[in-house]
């Protein structure tokens, strides 16, 4: 986060300047609940209550908050500092909160615990009040069933006469832009809340290609005079037989006018236009992702689509390919296509087999696989997926084969049928000239006992073990 600091010298250089103001909300430790019940009971608006609760300070200079201070006074809860500045065309505003009550700090660090799934803390420095936006909001709804006559209580209770006051503002703009389905950059930031399932579409630019994710973090950000929110996502995925989440970034830019919420890539799952469906549809394939990877087994496929391949920032055509899906490919796949799995709550892997629906949402909707001709590996779109569609090339329909012949390739069928009822899998080598049939034959033993054929040239099969 930019320091205030920084923020004033950034509109200071763009000509427009910063207004500050600062409001030192007081609440006396003994008299605090007969004020409280004063303003509430007083029948005025919001902010005539919140002036009954506090004492405004408008200060002629922009207000300096220093980063380290000696403890605060007793009555001082806190203050909340607003900054207007300017960037390229866009104009906004940042408004800041600093908790100097240490008891307070104390309390909502520990409500953070209990009532919020984001990441957030509560230390000397202000904090900016975007990023308290959602956490204030369920602060809001757990301070309506709480009571108490305690200085602690009586702060809080300030803090949500504040926080219904800012957030107010807000979420006219968030009923807004869920009823026309049109964003406005100044206020993206309020429809990602951490916690919540967020929908990205044309999943790494694959067309029709649908995830859901979990949304971890959000941060606004200022880079060469240009606004952009980063995004901290994430998904549960596995690499070396370990489930656990896979964090990504994802960036939206700052924009003029209004975009509508579904264009922007990456949106909340209740702006679908069908999001129970969706949300029915992708908690099945999270179920397929966790068959397709758990255990040690491969799975032969079928291929309609395209896949990302491991190297490359482009996607290939598999239509029709038949492949071979595979955890342990992982294991020779370049270390930057394979995913960086963290653990989960309490530093624990997550098990496979007890994974909530929630948690199936947000599967990832890719697994490793390798084509079985050629031998190129990338990550393969399960919805792309399809029974293998074997073909009748039958030894016995191969009427033009010479008598001969067949009967040779059924002795190699009886030979591949031996060995693979003791095994996944059986190698067999064939030698012989050039365009003489060895390929051909691999594929009427394969369609004929409905396995898979993977063929390897001496030249490969040599290669590799030099």
């Amino acid at each position: 986060m930019q320091s205030i600091q920084q923020l004033r010298q950034r509109a200071r250089f763009r000509g427009r300047g910063i207004t500050s103001s600062s409001f030192l909300h007081q609440c006396g430790h003994a008299a605090g609940r007969t004020i409280e019940e004063k303003a509430t009971k007083s029948g005025g608006s919001l902010d005539e209550q919140i002036r009954e609760l506090t004492v405004s300070v408008i200060g002629s200079e922009p207000l300096q908050l220093p980063t380290n201070t000696l403890s605060p006074a007793p009555f001082n809860i806190l203050e909340v500092t607003t900054i207007n500045a300017d960037i390229t065309t866009l104009s906004y505003t940042e408004t800041f909160i600093k908790i100097n009550d240490d008891a307070l700090r104390k309390e909502l660090n520990e409500l953070a615990g209990k009532i919020w799934h984001g990441e957030i803390s509560f230390g000397l420095g202000p904090i900016s009040a975007k990023r308290l936006y959602h956490f204030m909001a369920r602060l809001i709804e757990h301070r309506k069933c709480e009571d108490g006559h305690s200085s602690v209580s009586c702060a809080l209770q300030v803090l949500v006469y504040w926080a219904t006051s800012f957030n107010s503002t807000i979420e006219a703009k968030v009923e807004e832009m869920q009823s026309t389905m049109a964003a406005e950059f100044e206020y993206l930031w309020a429809l990602f809340e951490p916690g919540k399932i967020m929908v990205i579409e044309n999943f790494r630019g694959m067309k029709g290609l649908t995830a859901c994710v979990s949304l971890v973090g959000v941060e606004e950000l200022t880079d060469d005079d240009t606004r952009k929110l980063r995004l901290t996502v994430q998904t549960i995925d596995t690499a070396s037989g370990k489930y656990g989440y896979h964090k990504q970034i994802f960036t939206i830019r700052s924009f003029v006018g209004k975009e509508h919420v579904c264009d922007l890539g990456l949106y909340p799952l209740s702006y679908h236009k069908d999001s129970q469906e969706l949300e029915k549809r992708l908690v099945s394939r999270g179920r397929e992702f966790i068959q397709l990877t758990s255990g040690d087994c491969f799975h032969y496929q079928q291929y309609e689509g395209k896949v990302f391949l491991d190297g490359s920032d482009v996607t290939s055509d598999w239509e029709g390919k038949r492949i071979m899906v595979d955890c342990a490919l992982n294991k020779i796949r370049s270390s930057s296509v394979v995913p960086k799995i963290t653990r989960g709550r309490g530093n624990s892997w997550l098990d496979p087999d007890k994974l909530t629906d929630e948690e199936l949402l947000i599967c990832s909707g890719t697994v490793p696989a390798i084509t079985m001709s050629g031998g190129t590996m990338g990550a393969a779109a399960i919805d792309c997926l399809r029974p293998v569609e074997w073909r009748d090339i039958s030894v016995a329909k191969n009427v033009g084969l010479a008598d001969d012949t067949k009967a040779k390739m059924e002795i190699v069928m009886q030979v591949a049928k031996a060995g693979f009822g003791h095994q996944q899998s059986t190698v067999i080598l064939f030698h012989g000239d050039g365009n003489s049939g060895k390929k051909w034959t691999v594929e009427v033993i394969a369609e004929e006992l409905r396995r898979p054929n993977f063929i390897v040239s001496l030249y490969v099969f040599t290669r590799d073990l030099n």
